[in-house]
């Protein structure tokens, strides 16, 4: 009994806690709802105040603005009326712009306090005085002009609040004067040159030339040739190697080589002897070597042979030299010469040590058949490079080729 008591308060209370727990949930709902009723109602509120002050705003704008026409009215008529009378044109002025501040001061008496008033009135009377004070002979006072596009400098010198002075314009160009500019143009070249060259070699330069220029005339005769070659000589001798290079001071000494005697020859030769290489090679002096050649005796023209030897291939190749080879070969040297510039083709074992009583390739090889392979591997190698160059024009290169063309065409046959 005691058990089935205790189970059944158990029950109530906790029917008890349910029932008190549901009434709490439903009075929270019930506040929410007055809570969100209240809301609306204050919203509804606040925009129909808000109607309200816009409205009450757009009449307050409506009554200025018919305020203002009146007042632009009664403004207009006083200036009829004062433009009937005699005054003049300033009386006039001030008495239109004394109404018109008056109305104004009654619309912001009436607008506003009286201290806005006050200070209107102020900045319309010193508006006043400053426009009668400025009339028509008033004074303008100048600008200060400043040194250069931007602000004047600092520390107020000499040159400071200056403006530079305009440039002068360009004189009108007139008939140009071709003998005068001709002359500008020379000396503007010869001041070029002097600044290339150095000043020792300039003067020498210049006075060979003159002594050339009288030097190389037809009409000259031949006492006053005999005089200027000796002249020049003279003052060249020693200095060769310094005048060979330039396209200008190379003309006199070739024109010294043609006209002078055997001992000029033979003294300008002993000069350059050493530096015949290098000389060959060069742009210019080029020709002077070409004028050893042909006015040169035979021993002159063995030793330029001789300063080529062990060369004769890698000259040939060159743009320059490989006129001076075509010279030699096809113009001055003889059947042996010509043999031994062939066999320098072939390889650097015959560079070195030539063959007696050798005319062609073919007998070169005939003489060593061991070293066939190396010959013709060399002479091809030679007539590639010659080809690719372009340096094809000259008989010695057309030598090489055909010998050339024989060897293979004799292997080509065995095989």
């Amino acid at each position: 009994m005691s058990e089935g008591i205790a189970v059944k308060s158990i029950a109530d209370s906790l029917s008890l806690a349910w029932r008190s727990r549901s009434e709490v949930n439903m009075v929270k709902a019930a506040k929410k709802k007055e809570v969100k009723v209240d809301g609306s109602q204050q919203g509804v509120s606040k925009k129909a105040a808000a109607a309200g002050g816009e409205g009450a705003k757009k009449k307050g704008k409506g009554n200025k603005r018919a305020m203002g026409d009146k007042v632009k009215a009664e403004v207009k008529k006083d200036k009829v009326k004062a433009g009937g009378g005699g005054e003049n044109k300033e009386n006039r002025g001030g008495g239109g712009k004394a109404r018109k501040r008056s109305s104004e001061e009654g619309t912001s008496a009436s607008s506003g306090p009286p201290k806005k008033a006050a200070k209107k009135e102020v900045e319309q009377q010193n508006k006043v005085k400053g426009k009668k004070k400025s009339g028509d002979q008033a004074e303008v006072k100048p600008k200060k002009a400043h040194k250069g596009k931007g602000k004047p400098e600092k520390g107020g010198g000499e040159g400071a609040g200056v403006e530079k002075a305009p440039k002068k314009p360009a004189a009108p160009k007139g008939p140009v004067d071709k003998k005068e500019d001709r002359q500008k143009q020379k000396e503007r070249r010869q001041e070029r040159q002097k600044k290339a060259k150095s000043e020792d070699v300039f003067q020498l330069g210049v006075e060979t030339k003159k002594m050339w220029e009288t030097l190389r005339r037809e009409d000259t005769d031949a006492e006053e040739r005999a005089r200027l070659t000796e002249a020049l000589h003279k003052e060249v001798q020693g200095k060769l190697t310094k005048l060979l290079f330039a396209h200008d001071t190379v003309r006199p000494l070739e024109c010294l080589v043609a006209m002078g005697g055997e001992r000029i020859r033979d003294e300008l030769f002993a000069e350059v002897k050493d530096d015949l290489v290098a000389v060959s090679k060069a742009a210019y002096g080029h020709f002077f070597v070409s004028k050893l050649l042909k006015y040169g005796t035979k021993e002159q023209r063995a030793a330029i042979l001789k300063a080529f030897e062990g060369r004769v291939a890698n000259l040939t190749k060159h743009k320059v030299a490989n006129n001076i080879v075509e010279a030699l070969y096809n113009e001055y040297a003889n059947g042996a010469q010509r043999s031994r510039i062939l066999q320098e083709f072939c390889g650097p074992e015959f560079t070195a040590f030539k063959e007696e009583g050798v005319r062609t390739v073919a007998e070169l090889i005939e003489r060593h058949p061991v070293k066939k392979k190396d010959i013709v591997r060399h002479l091809g190698d030679n007539v590639s490079t010659l080809v690719q160059k372009g340096c094809y024009n000259h008989s010695v290169v057309h030598t090489v080729i055909y010998n050339y063309m024989q060897v293979m065409l004799v292997r080509i046959i065995s095989f």
